[in-house]
């Protein structure tokens, strides 16, 4: 199956009164039950048009960009841009990895029935193939071969979108808040309860930055606090045109009284603790590759000699089994753009950018067989 980014138009962010007071009960009726956030955003998001997150299998799916997109070709062809990982690096990273995966004691590890979490280090020596199709899993960032391919193909595809687009200056983008987070110490981890893709989206779309005329494109990416050893889950990404002027002021908006009930439900809390970021773009060859690092990075107020330190283990195994339970989650949040299903007899890719009044949309169609 081929993926491809299609033209949708998604509907103004302003839900009646008695849909948000509907919203607000049925998450306090989950909350009191302590069965977790299921069948609740639908009720907030349900005039939204579908599928505005995309999955690991999707990105593998997209062609493998052409020479001017490659960020691996770019890397090579011009000394100085950052480097792009080997598939031989990948392999001895993967190795590493089940090694470090083997004698962790994975006995103190939240508790989680995913029975492959378990057998995860068994995974792992499968992905030592530099054959990244043939690895058991092809759709999962706990391989590092994979994660090259989804980053070639995702960053190489958002290159060529956001250098044919028109629609004003874009931007890099980031957005978290403290409870979108895991680590260690926690009691229990679920994948049905992973809600917060569906919270963000909500998020955006009350603050009508879904209905705004433009696009926005984001990977969620997790950052490693030393100090708290958890790992925040943050969005980062692309923006233009009028979606970059509300996320610029997303939290303020959030903050503002016919938001404040809602916002609270969601986040357990107000929006003033949402941390968002808004950074120029100036040479989007060159930093693309910080949209979708290919391991979390480290929050930390200064780097040694311009060294980034390497998250400390038991974490970082700890992070592979929290990624390998989740992998068939939505990874990514998107709007004003779309994946979407087409034939399989596509090989070579255009861009075909689409003006609606609601915003800017791409297609990726066949013709054939610095830190944020």
């Amino acid at each position: 199956m081929m993926i491809h980014l299609d033209p949708f138009v998604e509907v103004p962010g302003r839900p009646a009164d008695h849909d948000r007071a509907s919203a607000i009960s049925a998450i306090s009726q989950a909350e009191a039950a302590n069965d977790g956030h299921d069948n609740i955003f639908p009720l907030y998001l349900k005039d939204e048009k579908p599928n505005h997150t995309f999955w690991f299998l999707h990105l593998l799916n997209l062609p493998p960009p052409a020479v001017q997109y490659s960020l691996e070709a770019l890397a090579v062809a011009n000394p100085g841009s950052p480097h792009f990982e080997t598939i031989e690096e990948c392999v001895t990273e993967n190795q590493r990895r089940a090694a470090a995966f083997e004698v962790a004691d994975r006995y103190e590890w939240p508790r989680c029935d995913d029975e492959e979490v378990h057998q995860l280090d068994e995974l792992l020596c499968e992905c030592n193939s530099a054959d990244w199709e043939s690895a058991y899993l092809d759709a999962s960032v706990v391989s590092a071969v994979s994660m090259r391919e989804l980053r070639l193909r995702l960053l190489g595809g958002v290159l060529r979108f956001a250098l044919a687009q028109k629609v004003g200056r874009p931007a890099w983008i980031a957005a978290s808040h403290p409870a979108w987070c895991f680590g260690l110490r926690d009691r229990y981890w679920t994948d049905v309860d992973f809600r917060v893709p569906d919270v963000f989206r909500a998020l955006l779309q009350l603050a009508r930055v879904t209905s705004a005329p433009g696009y926005l494109i984001t990977y969620i990416h997790p950052v490693f606090s030393p100090l708290d050893e958890k790992f925040t889950l943050q969005f980062r990404g692309i923006c233009a045109g009028e979606k970059l002027r509300l996320f610029r002021q997303l939290r303020d908006i959030l903050m503002q009284p016919r938001c404040k009930a809602l916002v609270h439900a969601m986040l357990h809390g107000s929006a003033d603790r949402m941390s968002t970021s808004v950074r120029a773009i100036t040479d989007i060859r060159r930093q693309i590759t910080h949209m979708m690092p290919p391991v979390p990075t480290v929050r930390c107020r200064a780097h040694t000699n311009g060294v980034i330190p390497a998250i400390p283990e038991p974490h970082f195994s700890l992070y592979l089994a929290w990624a390998h339970l989740h992998r068939g989650h939505p990874m990514g949040v998107t709007s004003g753009t779309r994946f979407s299903a087409r034939s399989p007899a596509y090989t070579m890719l255009r861009c075909s950018p689409i003006m609606s009044p609601h915003g800017i949309s791409f297609s990726l169609i066949g013709d054939g067989a610095e830190e944020f």
